[in-house]
């Protein structure tokens, strides 16, 4: 049931007006990216990060820089909402607010709904996640992002 609520959420928040963003673009790597996040598939969403991103997210430490920086951001966000009584996350991205591709760099907004249940009670946070992205051999490749809620 639950699988099914997401699903459907995630398709009514991410339904777009125009087309969809074409197939291995900037905005795509951000969606493969979330999408494997929220499968707790942690090889296929750091395979889509530089190893020296930079990360800004609220809650502690805050700032991520240098090697394996979304491995350690990863490592710090399942610990965090471990203390926290925080399960059931999910975050459904919708179509950026903005894109900018200059050659080989993106920058990309996009609105979010975070969901999750903590201590028993299921919580909703609207967001806006930015992502700074380089073009790499091997497709599209997060540089940085920094979350915020609205």
């Amino acid at each position: 049931m639950r699988m099914t609520f997401f699903a459907l959420l995630l398709a009514l928040s991410a339904a777009p007006a125009a087309a969809a963003p074409p197939a291995g673009g900037p905005a795509d790597t951000v969606y493969r990216f979330m999408s494997a996040l929220n499968k707790n598939d942690a090889k296929t969403a750091l395979a889509l990060c530089e190893a020296s991103a930079s990360i800004l997210d609220e809650f502690p430490p805050h700032e991520w820089q240098g090697t394996n920086t979304c491995g350690r951001w990863l490592d710090a966000y399942v610990a965090y909402d471990k203390s926290r009584g925080i399960s059931n996350e999910y975050v459904a991205l919708r179509r950026p607010l903005h894109a900018d591709v200059t050659g080989d760099r993106a920058y990309t907004v996009f609105p979010a709904l975070y969901t999750y249940v903590q201590h028993g009670a299921r919580v909703r946070e609207p967001a806006v996640f930015t992502v700074a992205l380089r073009l790499t051999r091997s497709g599209w490749r997060i540089t940085g992002w920094a979350w915020a809620k609205e």
